[in-house]
């Protein structure tokens, strides 16, 4: 009986003469018993390994997305994340983006998108399911859809859309409450340097629009300005966070002309040639007025203030520097700024027609302007065209 028990992994041993029905009975009960807690002790561990796994997932989702500056990058990167958390296919950020005063209805902005949900714009009936959950604070899941309703210390909720769930357990929702309470502070933190960002942004173009408009030019022409920089910036290849900063310095290249006197500044004729060294005095005026801080965006606009008026062919002022001696910055916005002019009706000109701007262009290129810059500006004539009828003279 003991060799038995032992070699053969037994662990009982009984004579048949010792077992009646009722003790077979017990017997098989008992293991049967024994055999569900054995399985609920697996499952358990299997439950409690899964949670450990999902918890480590979230630490190094929230360290690769707290990486994120941009609210943009921020919401694709959590929604990758998020799906990589649960694995799933298909799922939708979304914050809610204000409400319209004119219909009452809400309206939503799509932060960031994965996997294919049928359309770009946001159904009826999701809209429904995304006012229940904002309404009611709460998550649910609506047939295969699950919204989940994430607020934040900022009063703007965050709706996550997961398409295709045909259910949520217990453990992935904690996750994901976990995972959310964890990135909220990051979302604010973001949502504030945007908004800080923006604010600054439109000081900026509002400063330049003062500045042009006693020159009679505010027609938009700082905006134009800006965003052909941005254009000419991107098509030729520059950095991100380069083309960023140009297009926020730009606006500011004519800071210097407020201290040029209107006589002069709106003068309809030909200058004097007292008259043009006073007008060429406005670009020392501005790196007077913007130098000496250690901001990226106020560096750069000292230095576009300061040498937007130079010539690549050295005829330039107010230093007469040469090709690439000009900061890249200044070329661009020389670029920029000729087209703009050219473009637009001034108080000493009429607006010229496309072929004529670019024609002038080209005659000018390598002499007044850098020749990379105009090849680009022509190449890409149509996106400079289109930002001139988005904010028109």
């Amino acid at each position: 009986e003991e060799r038995v028990i032992v070699d053969y992994d037994i662990n009982d041993y009984k004579e048949k003469t010792e077992l009646d029905r009722t003790k077979l009975f017990t017997t098989t009960f008992s293991a049967l018993r024994a055999y569900r807690d054995i399985m609920r002790i697996e499952q358990a561990r299997f439950t409690q390994l899964n949670y450990r796994e999902g918890l480590e997932r979230v630490i190094a989702a929230s360290a690769h997305i707290f990486q994120q500056r941009n609210l943009k990058d921020f919401a694709s990167g959590l929604l990758q994340q998020v799906v990589a958390l649960l694995r799933l296919e298909q799922s939708m950020l979304l914050r809610l983006a204000g409400a319209s005063l004119i219909t009452g209805e809400n309206e939503y902005e799509i932060l960031a998108q994965i996997g294919d949900l049928g359309s770009d714009t946001i159904s009826p009936q999701l809209i429904a399911q995304l006012d229940d959950a904002r309404r009611n604070r709460i998550s649910r899941l609506h047939g295969d859809t699950y919204v989940g309703y994430f607020p934040n210390s900022s009063g703007k909720a965050s709706l996550l859309v997961l398409k295709g769930v045909a259910e949520i357990s217990e453990l992935d929702t904690q996750l994901l409450q976990v995972f959310c309470a964890g990135v909220a502070i990051a979302f604010d933190n973001i949502l504030l340097t945007q908004e800080i960002t923006d604010t600054q942004a439109e000081l900026i173009l509002r400063l330049g629009d003062v500045v042009e408009s006693r020159s009679n030019e505010a027609g938009n022409h700082v905006r134009r300005m800006a965003q052909v920089c941005r254009l000419l910036a991107q098509e030729s290849g520059m950095p991100e966070d380069e083309t960023a900063v140009l297009m926020h310095a730009a606006p500011m290249h004519d800071i210097g002309k407020i201290a040029t006197p209107d006589a002069i500044l709106l003068k309809p004729g030909k200058l004097s040639a007292e008259e043009w060294e006073i007008m060429k005095q406005h670009p020392a005026v501005g790196l007077s007025i913007l130098d000496g801080s250690s901001r990226p965006i106020l560096k750069a606009a000292a230095l576009i203030a300061h040498q937007h008026h130079e010539k690549f062919d050295g005829s330039g002022y107010p230093q007469g520097l040469i090709g690439h001696a000009i900061h890249v910055y200044a070329r661009i916005v020389a670029v920029a700024d000729v087209f703009d002019a050219l473009s637009h009706k001034r108080c000493y000109k009429e607006a010229w027609p496309v072929e004529q701007v670019i024609a002038h262009l080209r005659e000018v290129s390598g002499q007044h302007l850098d020749p990379v810059y105009v090849d680009v500006l022509i190449a890409n004539i149509d996106k400079a065209l289109e930002i001139n009828r988005r904010w028109p003279h």
